[in-house]
């Protein structure tokens, strides 16, 4: 349902014929000269996005620094995205806000990471495309891969030319790489297996929980059409943290295996806590103890975030 609903944000983003939006072609790139047009509103050197302007700050010289240049400098200039590699991101991976696959259609129907945007053309096509997608553009931090890393650079490139601030590049390989290192990772830590990371990827299983990130989460109806029956649920120990969400069921990790056999087997059930560690723990003991049902765990926040979002509190 997740992947399903993130589609129809894809789609609805399109720009359809006759459409008009100021910036539909890179600007800022090749030369400096070429600013955003004055009918924007734009002024010096800006880049222009659905009829929006944003300053930029690489506008400095005649091109953007290549891949190289930008590894060599890890990222540590205005044109390049983040650079990360292999190692890092393994221990990265499950805390940006969106995980861009720009791959093309096979390679995507081949092998996925469950909890990724397909955005195929990114590398070439305008940015506007994707903007709504995305959510925004100062606060939302996102890691593009592909499958040898020149075409996720590319598209990196490509965000930062329309203003998006908070980019990464994956260089040091692609796709198949990174889900061959974190799911090996994951069982090297045996204890600890599956690891976030492995979940991210490999979705919902008998060993995983489905992760809710966030970020993904844009208003009460996206928790409340998990299921037929929903219930949240507050893994946070109730001494420490008193204050919850009206309806939500406060179960400690200890406590999961009695919950799950007392909660139905229609119900679909979605843990939190303050951040997504302790959720994730949570969500995972369930898998654990037997609980076969739709299970997911909200990431990258948790109750102060919850709370303010209109019409949680009816779920």
């Amino acid at each position: 349902m997740l992947l399903l609903f993130l589609t129809y944000l894809i789609a609805t983003v399109i720009p359809t014929g006759g459409e008009e939006l100021c910036g539909l072609e890179p600007l800022c790139g090749e030369s400096c000269d070429r600013t955003c047009d004055n009918s924007c509103g734009c002024e010096g050197d800006t880049v222009a996005f659905g009829g929006n302007c944003v300053a930029t700050d690489f506008c400095d010289g005649n091109s953007f620094e290549n891949k190289t240049q930008c590894i060599e400098s890890k990222g540590d200039h205005p044109s390049c995205p983040q650079m990360v590699s292999t190692e890092e991101l393994i221990n990265s991976y499950t805390t940006y806000d969106y995980r861009i696959d720009v791959r093309s259609i096979g390679e995507w129907d081949q092998g996925h990471a469950n909890v990724s945007l397909h955005t195929p053309g990114l590398s070439a096509a305008p940015a506007t495309q994707y903007l709504e997608t995305i959510g925004g553009l100062p606060d939302k931090t996102v890691i593009v891969y592909c499958r040898s890393g020149g075409r996720a650079f590319a598209a990196s490139r490509n965000l930062l030319r329309y203003g998006f601030r908070k980019v990464t590049s994956f260089y040091d390989g692609g796709f198949p790489n990174l889900r061959t290192a974190i799911v090996r990772d994951s069982l090297k830590k045996l204890k600890h297996h599956p690891t976030k990371g492995f979940c991210y990827v490999s979705g919902s299983s008998n060993i995983c929980p489905q992760p809710l990130p966030f970020s993904h989460i844009r208003g009460s109806d996206d928790i409340r059409n998990l299921g037929e029956r929903v219930i949240l649920v507050d893994v946070r120990p109730a001494r420490q943290f008193p204050d919850t969400l009206k309806n939500a069921k406060r179960v400690t990790t200890k406590k999961v295996d009695r919950f799950i056999y007392k909660v139905g087997k229609d119900a679909t059930l979605v843990f939190f806590c303050q951040k997504g560690l302790y959720s994730f723990q949570a969500a995972k003991r369930a898998r654990a103890v037997g609980w076969t049902g739709p299970l997911y765990w909200i990431d990258n926040a948790g109750y102060p975030e919850l709370k303010d979002i209109p019409g949680i509190e009816d779920i």
